[in-house]
Formats: structure tokens, sequence, C-alpha cells
């Protein structure tokens, strides 16, 4: 998928430049993603896990492969995310949006991950929809924010607190109430934003991005919430499977904490040295 997905980067620009540029282009791409994968496998590493399998029960093997087969959801639950905004500026079927999705995941690991999904979902865009679309993008990053850090800041704060740490209670409130304010900014996010505007005493092509949109933050977050319950499903799934022992709400606890770590602190994200996102 890394190596199709990648393909399928310089597609939309195909019809803007030479064959002969195009095909020169998607060359050079395929070949950087080729040289990256490579130097990010370990082949001990991957001999290693290849015998591990070897000893895994069948529970834990069917794990795995459903832990594997939610990914496809997760992927079309983003991609119809980007379908249901993009759509407003331009017509795109569900299929382009998917590889928009696809391609995200690709410059993703050339790039970080915000600024490739952000290149990827853009480029294939006119000039002028692709300025129009610049708000979508950040409501787009915001609706799978605001779950991760809401459950998982008021997760660390429970967990901390069931540790016995007394500075637990504060986090629990300040999580609380921040969460809150972000999700009034969140649902206001069209009108602030073209109040801001007027306020500059500016009419610029985001008034209109803007008010095409104003419908879009409750959908968006109810897809992200939906996507938030799929990857804390895989993680469940996976540490049912291999620390069948331990509580899922203690679990549950610690997958969502983590989250909200990542999200605030990003680059502490350990899955992010091997190219895995949520």
């Amino acid at each position: 998928m890394q190596f199709s997905s990648a393909w399928a980067t310089v597609r939309g620009w195909h019809g803007a430049m030479p064959s002969w540029v195009a095909w020169l282009a998607k060359g050079a791409i395929s070949a950087l993603c080729v040289y990256i994968i490579c130097q990010r496998l370990d082949q001990k590493a991957g001999l290693a896990f290849l015998e591990s399998l070897k000893v895994l029960e069948a529970k834990q093997l069917a794990a795995i492969g459903l832990v594997l087969g939610l990914a496809l959801p997760n992927l079309a639950i983003d991609a119809f995310k980007w379908w249901l905004g993009v759509r407003q500026y331009v017509a795109q079927s569900f299929g382009q949006a998917f590889l928009a999705t696809l391609r995200g995941i690709s410059l993703g690991f050339l790039l970080t991950a915000t600024v490739g999904e952000l290149t990827a979902k853009l480029s294939p865009l006119p000039k002028r929809k692709a300025i129009l679309a610049l708000p979508l993008t950040f409501l787009f990053s915001y609706s799978q924010f605001l779950p991760s850090f809401s459950f998982g800041l008021v997760a660390l704060a429970l967990w901390l607190q069931g540790q016995g740490i007394a500075s637990a209670k504060p986090l629990y409130y300040f999580a609380l109430g921040s969460s809150l304010l972000l999700l009034l900014c969140y649902l206001a996010y069209a009108q602030l934003g073209a109040w801001l505007i007027a306020k500059a005493h500016k009419r610029t092509l985001f008034t209109t991005a803007l008010r095409k949109i104003r419908w879009l933050p409750i959908p968006l977050l109810a897809l992200s919430l939906l996507r938030f319950s799929v990857y804390t499903a895989q993680y469940l799934i996976a540490y049912q499977a291999f620390a069948p022992n331990q509580s899922p709400s203690v679990i549950l606890l610690g997958v969502w904490a983590t989250f909200g770590i990542k999200t605030v602190i990003p680059f502490m994200s350990f899955a992010s040295i091997f190219g895995l996102r949520e």
C-alpha cells in the first residue's frame, strides 16, 4: 500500500505537466519511498518477528489479523471525512478522497505527517480551490485533535489519581475545562473566523470558504469519535490477546493517556520512530 499510494501522489499533477516529467516524478517518488522503507527495515528484527509468529496461539494470530483488518475502516472514515468537506469546493469522488488519504500517509513518511497530509490532499486541487480548502484542513485536524486531547488528558488524570498522585485532581479539572473551551471554539470555528476577518475590515476568499463549512463541525466530530473508537479497539484487541490478565479498564486508561500525551507533545510518539501512526 505504501508503494501504490506513493505512485498515486503525483497522479493529480499528471494533466498539468508533460508526460515525461510526470513519469520522472513518479519514478523519483517511488525510488525515494523504497529507499526510506529499506532504511527503516531491520533484517534481523524482521526474521525474529517471523520466528515469533510460529509460537503464537491461534487466538493471538486472529487478533493480529483483526487489528490489521480494522486499518481499512480507519482509513475509510478518514477519507470520508475529507470527501465530506472538500466536495464543498470541488467535485471529488470518494475514491479520489481515499487516494488522497493514501497519498498523505506516503508523504507523511517523507515529511512530517501534518505537512505530508496537507500537501497530498491539496496538491491535486486547482490553485483557487486549494486556497479555499485551507480552512477545511485546519477544521479536519481540529476534529481529530479534540477526542485524543480530551479523552487522553482525562484518562491520564484518572490514572495518576489511581497511583495516589496529589497533582492528578487539578489536572483532571484542567482537562475538563480546557476540553469544554476547545469544544466551544471548535463548534464556532466558522463564525469566529468570519468575525476575525470582519474585524480586519477585509473580505477575502476565506470568507466564502468559511461560509461553506459552517455546518461541518458536528458531522466531522462524530466521524472523528468513530475513528477514535476504531483505533482504540485496535489497541484493546491487541492487549487482550497478548496480556489477557490485565484489566480492560486499566488498558483503556493507558491507551487513552498515551493518545493525550502524544497530542500535547507529538514528538514523544515512540510509534513514529517506526513510521507508525494511529
